[in-house]
């Protein structure tokens, strides 16, 4: 799977499975959380659990 669908996968859950603030029934709002798909996404990836080592290995992979 490519990126694009992954990331919709990822929002996809978010809304329906993580949805905190609750804007799933808004569909004004249906990409409030588009914003952490990415981050989400490359966590997965990566298999990370710290935004800063996501963030890390974003660094050193650009170097």
């Amino acid at each position: 799977m490519d990126r694009k669908t992954n990331r919709a996968i990822i929002r996809k859950i978010m809304l329906t499975e993580w949805d905190p603030i609750g804007v799933s029934g808004i569909p004004e709002a249906q990409d409030e959380y588009d914003a952490h798909a990415d981050t989400v996404f490359d966590m997965l990836v990566n298999q990370t659990t710290s935004v800063d080592a996501n963030a890390a290995r974003r660094s050193s992979a650009a170097s």
